[in-house]
């Protein structure tokens, strides 16, 4: 979402409304796919507009409003007073949290997570109000946090995978969390969605390295201006690329996919 939908910097996500409007007219889901937390998620939901699966926490699950889907996923559990169900994939925030600071001990790596932080902190980093820091420190699979001694990197590394955990890098934070990532949540959706019998074609939009999983699974990859783009544009070389970051960036990115699957007559009969 951060940099793509939103905009990195000010969260503005106006300029976006050109493309949404047309998934909602054309009755095309929009999935948040972010490192957001699930209370994060449904906040910008209410405010866009949607009911919709999302994918959260990095691919720790995958939020399922009631009645957004014709059926449940059956590994989906009811939460929030019954309003929506959550399909779990990543281990429970506490047990990563232990996880990651025996790892940052044993590697003698100096780190400062989400849960080390007051909520003003938090909101200085993410350049956001207290209030949605709040909703960002609602971790339940994942822990952000800052690597104070960069130069003890691959020692961190090393420990990370003796305790079973795997890192990755979003556009301001390291994460630290057990499943694989938002490819592997991607593939589980879309797999449920194809199962119930639907033809599914997928499009994704990402701009960070831990969203090169759900961009190498996608039928449409585009990759939004950042600091990670060379690299994804190296790792996933037959990705379409915009020029700038940002909500307007995406929406145009969108809506010329849109109207290239729109005009494709498809395979000769």
């Amino acid at each position: 979402m951060d940099g793509c939908l939103l905009d990195h910097h000010t969260y503005e996500w106006e300029p976006a409304k050109p493309a949404i409007e047309t998934l909602k007219r054309l009755h095309i889901p929009l999935v948040l796919t972010t490192s957001k937390t699930r209370a994060e998620v449904e906040y910008w939901q209410r405010l866009i507009g949607l009911h919709q699966p999302a994918i959260v926490e990095n691919g720790g699950a995958v939020l399922v409003p009631v009645g957004s889907l014709p059926v449940m996923p059956p590994e989906a559990e009811l939460v929030g007073g019954g309003k929506a169900a959550v399909w779990r994939l990543g281990w429970p925030h506490a047990q990563v949290v232990r996880a990651l600071h025996r790892a940052a001990a044993e590697s003698q790596c100096d780190i400062r997570g989400f849960s080390d932080m007051t909520l003003e902190e938090i909101a200085t980093h993410c350049g956001m109000a207290v209030e949605q820091a709040a909703l960002a420190s609602q971790r339940e699979y994942s822990e952000p946090f800052l690597l104070l001694s960069p130069k003890r990197e691959p020692a961190l590394l090393q420990a990370f995978m003796a305790q079973g955990l795997k890192v990755t890098q979003g556009g301001r934070f390291y994460h630290a969390q057990r499943h694989p990532g938002k490819g592997e949540a991607a593939a589980k959706l879309l797999e449920f969605l194809a199962g119930e019998g639907r033809s599914v074609t997928s499009i994704g939009l990402g701009d960070g390295l831990n969203d090169e999983g759900f961009l190498r699974l996608v039928d449409h990859p585009i990759i939004l201006e950042s600091g990670h783009a060379d690299e994804l544009a190296r790792r996933i070389p037959h990705a379409r690329r915009t020029a700038k970051p940002g909500p307007a960036a995406w929406s145009e990115a969108l809506l010329a996919v849109l109207k290239e699957i729109d005009e494709d007559p498809g395979p000769a009969a």
